[in-house]
């Protein structure tokens, strides 16, 4: 799908401002995030849609990302762009709340499962880890039924803590969306998994050592979960489309037409990657490629 030049315009617009909010250690860089949000937007037209309506939710959802340092790429599974109450919101997934509390020295490690009725679970004291014992090979009905969910971390001290959900727990956070009580296409119902693995992580999340990375993160969940109102169809993270490698005879042919646009002050780097980005996917050697290309004769 071609994106329109507003779109695009106001994805490259945000650079500065989103440079602005990353700092120095920040994983995320402008330019490979652009690049995922127009993948994202051009795979969901619906989304699309929301964001040509709402240009300054998606200004705010890219501004998150740079706030809170998590990736659009859809390997890490961090976040993504959803349509929300006719808006563009930034999801934070269990993932990347983990990660965020990772990076920032919360935790060292922590992860979230799903306890089915055939598994041993049990929890060994405080400041220890839980003993979940199961066959990883085991279909799920073979397994069991899922009774509940749990989210462990190790502090930096070396201590556990474990956060536990049984399924009533579980149902009654359910319950609680909007999008699943409107019975439209909701993530309680495509992903239902991975909705109570991130409520077991978002339960835990308040009992973790203080860090403001990790508050900002929560502070963008709270606010993508407290725009969640009625519409539900708009909450499946949008998968990342297939879209065509650009291959390096493309990109020999346009370089000569990109730098005498430059040069001429039409466009930028920028806004080249933002362009191509939206049809092609570009390679992270390209993309460098083009940010190097400056206005020549500056």
């Amino acid at each position: 799908m071609s994106l329109p030049a507003k779109i695009t315009d106001l994805v490259a617009a945000t650079q500065l401002d989103f440079e602005r909010r990353i700092t120095a250690a920040s994983p995320v860089q402008y330019a490979q995030e652009a690049h995922f949000a127009l993948q994202q937007l051009a795979a969901n037209s619906y989304l699309l849609g929301i964001a040509q309506n709402n240009p300054d939710s998606l200004r705010a959802a890219l501004l998150n990302v740079a706030a809170t340092g998590l990736s659009l790429n859809p390997v890490k599974k961090q976040a993504y762009l959803i349509p929300r109450n006719k808006a563009v919101v930034l999801d934070i997934s269990y993932m990347g709340i983990l990660h965020v509390a990772q990076m920032s020295g919360a935790i060292e490690w922590g992860q979230a499962r799903i306890v089915r009725a055939g598994h041993t679970f049990r929890l060994t004291g405080i400041n220890q880890a839980p003993v979940h014992e199961y066959n990883p090979f085991e279909n799920d009905d073979a397994a069991g039924a899922i009774v509940g969910a749990y989210c462990v971390v190790k502090l930096p001290s070396g201590d556990f803590l474990t956060h536990c959900l049984n399924m009533d727990a579980l149902l009654r956070i359910r319950s609680r969306s909007e999008s699943f009580k409107s019975g439209k296409n909701s993530p309680w119902h495509t992903d239902q998994e991975a909705m109570m693995r991130k409520s077991a992580v978002r339960g835990m999340a308040p009992y973790l050592p203080y860090r403001e990375a990790m508050a900002q993160a929560m502070a963008v969940a709270v606010e993508a979960d407290e725009q969640e109102v009625g519409d539900g169809a708009d909450d499946n993270p949008p998968q990342a489309p297939a879209l065509p490698e650009y291959t390096d005879a493309q990109m020999a042919e346009n370089l000569p037409k990109w730098q005498a646009a430059i040069d001429s002050g039409r466009t930028t780097p920028e806004r080249i990657i933002a362009l191509v980005s939206s049809k092609y996917a570009l390679t992270t050697g390209q993309e460098t490629h083009i940010l190097n290309m400056k206005k020549q004769g500056a």
